[in-house]
């Protein structure tokens, strides 16, 4: 509890420039409702203020639309960014089955969606 606080200042002192930024991890989960990959679709984040790419997340592997729990849930992939503060964007682009790929990007620490897409996307958003 006494972390999240710290973090929560940290994070807050960081934003208004009183103390020095410092990077900020976020998860990232791609999906593929059909299980065969996302078909060449990628999600790229890149930095809008130096025009640099910070990553680039594939999805899920091929196979996992295996369900043995009969639930009927999607394939994906969880991993994790870190980010120093500053304006982002995120592209998913690259599908041949753009219908059945879709992301989202979450605050770790809030669990605050600061991003999220489907299909051919687009969105901006700042840490």
């Amino acid at each position: 509890s006494s972390f999240l606080v710290k973090v929560f200042c940290l994070t807050l002192l960081s934003r208004v420039g009183l103390v020095a930024s410092t990077d900020v991890c976020y998860t990232v989960v791609t999906r593929d409702s059909f299980g065969d990959t996302r078909n060449g679709g990628i999600l790229t984040i890149t930095n809008t203020e130096t025009y640099d790419t910070v990553a680039i997340f594939s999805g899920p592997e091929d196979g996992c639309w295996y369900d043995p729990s009969g639930t009927g849930d999607s394939c994906e992939k969880t991993e994790t960014v870190c980010l120093p503060f500053g304006y982002y964007s995120a592209q998913q682009a690259g599908s041949s089955y753009n219908n059945e790929v879709s992301w989202f990007i979450r605050d770790d620490v809030g669990g605050q969606e600061l991003a999220s897409g489907s299909g051919t996307s687009l969105y901006y958003f700042n840490t």
